[in-house]
């Protein structure tokens, strides 16, 4: 499908998440410092919202159950080898862009 719009740089602050929704189902924009992650937004564990957990150091808690993952890379900290999806981010003239 290629390259989807969705949202302006603007639309997020530093440490902050929003929740978009992709063709491929539910998923998490966080910000942190410069640079921009998107990751599925459906914690494996139990179903929840990763858009609702808290970011530090560049990873995400669920809010359910604490399990954490990297933005970068989907990785569990909690679980080694479980992943969420991670999707390739681009800026362009201040909208965000995933590759789907």
């Amino acid at each position: 499908m290629g390259w989807v719009r969705i949202a302006k740089t603007s639309d997020i602050v530093d440490g902050g998440a929003v929740r978009v929704d992709l063709e491929k189902g539910p998923a998490a924009l966080f910000k942190s410092g410069n640079n921009f992650y998107v990751i599925s937004n459906t914690c494996p564990h139990k179903g929840g919202s990763l858009v609702e957990g808290f970011l530090e150091n560049g990873s995400v808690t669920c809010p359910w159950h604490a399990w954490d993952f990297d933005v970068r890379t989907g990785a569990c900290g909690t679980v080694p080898g479980v992943k969420v999806k991670t999707y390739t981010v681009r800026i362009k003239k201040g909208e965000i862009f995933v590759k789907i």
